[in-house]
C-alpha cells in the first residue's frame, strides 16, 4: 500500500467537490442499515445524516455488496450512481478517501463496547484495495 500512497493521495483529493451536494445522505448506507417491509425497503438508523452528493448512498450500498459476495456484479449499483450524478473519477475519488478511512480505522484500538468495529473495518478496506486496484487497472 506504501508504493501506491501518494497516487491514491492525489485521487483523493478531488473528493469534497464529488461529494458536494444538497441531498439528504444517509452516510451509511449498507444491508444492515435496511428494513424491507410490505409498503418497501426503507433506510434505518440515521445518525451520521448531512446534505451531500445524491449517489454516495448508492455507491455505500455497491461497496456492502462487493463486502459480501466478492464477485457481485454492481453494475446496477453503478448505475445508479452514474443516473444520480456521479462520474467514474468521483467514484474514485470517493472510494480512495474510504480505502484510507478504513485502513486508518482498523489499526486503531476498538473503541469501548464494539470489539468487531476493527475487524469490520479492516475487511472494507481489503474490499476496497481489491476493488480500486480493479478499477484503476482498468
Amino acid at each position: 500500500m506504501a508504493a501506491h500512497a501518494a497516487p491514491l493521495i492525489e485521487l483523493s483529493e478531488g473528493v469534497g467537490p464529488a461529494l458536494a451536494g444538497d441531498s439528504i445522505v444517509h452516510l451509511d448506507a449498507r444491508s444492515d442499515n435496511l428494513l424491507v417491509t410490505p409498503e418497501g425497503v426503507r433506510i434505518v438508523d440515521w445518525p451520521w445524516a448531512c446534505r451531500g452528493a445524491p449517489w454516495f448512498d448508492a455507491l455505500g450500498l455497491a461497496l456492502n455488496a462487493r463486502l459480501y459476495d466478492p464477485v457481485a456484479d454492481l453494475t446496477a449499483h453503478l448505475r445508479a450512481v452514474a443516473d444520480l450524478g456521479g462520474t467514474p473519477e468521483q467514484v474514485d475519488a470517493v472510494l480512495a478517501v474510504l480505502l484510507g478511512l478504513f485502513l486508518h480505522g482498523s489499526a486503531q484500538p476498538p473503541p469501548p463496547g464494539l470489539p468487531t468495529l476493527r475487524a469490520f473495518q479492516h475487511a472494507q478496506g481489503a474490499v476496497l484495495t481489491a476493488w480500486l486496484r480493479t478499477r484503476l487497472a482498468g
